[in-house]
């Protein structure tokens, strides 16, 4: 399984960064989009074909009201986000962001009296009685606000900084997805060995490769014969974290609550890639300014690459606040 979504991953590198180059039935960039039309198809028909049917006993009603509730928290937050910069932070933007704490209270208080009242709420409260889990949430919330900022910080000065075509910015990552596919293929033999040391060792891998970015990203003229080694090291760095992280936050959940758990999870680190989006790419471009020149791009990607740094550092301190124990059964449920 590793080996097919490792490669699923540096396939669609590649393809993300040939398809822009490529200009038939539509223009370039609308086949990133327009692929993904036959490859849902193929998905749906392998789905029915090959995947068993199941029938479902279970009496839970979905929450329609929390589903509602907790969209309109994270639009009221990230949308403002991602648009008040350009916009020049409208009244309307400051007070959608003002607006998702009480809304984020008001799910909070709705799934608890839904909960009390022997309902089924979205998401079920009893999680964070969990320490672990609490913990290892904060984890994965800064992980994935570095995890999709980096591409987006990355893409954009290769490509608009340097003037790097699309196919050869794909090259460049797909060389991350290596190293990504090599790390994941030991890490999952090392962790039930050294447990969180493998985790803590790929996050420190990605500060020093992160580094390196920064030294080697300094001018126009990267030299090639550096710059893929060090995104080989970054990917491999996460590849050491990635595919054990769902694990590592999971292991102390008991079996019961394991389809909560991990629809918390998800929930999480959606929100996450959103807000790693809206928060450093919003710096990365702030900086960057109304005219933004090769220089003025190599220092907002400095101090954008600096806070993804900052913030590894942080998923590297929960890590280590995590107790080591052995996962239990319901976590292998979680990495299939």
């Amino acid at each position: 399984m590793e080996v097919l979504l490792s490669s699923a991953s540096v396939i669609g590198q590649f393809l993300g960064g040939l398809l822009p180059d490529l200009h038939f039935i539509v223009a370039g960039w609308r086949l990133i989009f327009l692929i993904n039309v036959p490859l849902g198809l193929a998905s749906v028909f392998l789905a029915v074909k090959f995947l068993p049917s199941q029938s479902s006993q279970a009496k839970e009603k979905f929450d329609y009201s929390g589903v509602l509730l907790l969209t309109l928290t994270l639009m009221a937050l990230i949308y403002p986000l991602i648009r008040g910069r350009e916009l020049g932070w409208p009244l309307w933007s400051l007070i959608c962001v003002g607006g998702s704490v009480p809304l984020l209270l008001w799910f909070v208080y709705d799934q608890k009296q839904k909960l009390n009242r022997g309902g089924y709420p979205l998401i079920d409260m009893k999680l964070f009685a969990f320490k672990d889990f609490n913990i290892a949430l904060w984890a994965v919330l800064f992980y994935f606000m570095v995890q999709d900022s980096y591409f987006l910080l990355n893409v954009i000065l290769l490509q608009i900084g340097f003037g790097i075509s699309s196919t050869e910015a794909g090259l460049f990552f797909v060389l991350q997805g290596l190293g990504f596919v090599v790390a994941s293929l030991v890490s999952i033999r090392l962790v039930p060995r050294y447990g969180k040391k493998v985790l803590q060792g790929g996050i420190l891998i990605m500060i020093i490769a992160s580094a390196l970015h920064i030294v080697v990203f300094n001018s126009v003229d990267i030299n090639r014969f550096i710059a893929y080694p060090v995104l080989f090291i970054y990917g491999f760095g996460c590849g050491s974290v990635l595919p054990s992280l769902m694990t590592m936050a999971l292991k102390s959940i008991p079996t019961k609550f394991a389809g909560a758990a991990s629809g918390t999870y998800a929930t999480f680190q959606q929100t996450a890639i959103a807000l790693g989006i809206g928060i450093i790419g919003g710096l990365f471009f702030s900086l960057a300014g109304e005219n933004p020149s090769t220089i003025t791009y190599l220092k907002a990607y400095q101090t954008a690459m600096s806070v993804n740094m900052f913030l590894l550092v942080l998923v590297g301190l929960f890590l280590v606040l995590l107790p080591e124990k052995k996962a239990v059964a319901a976590s292998a449920n979680f990495s299939h």
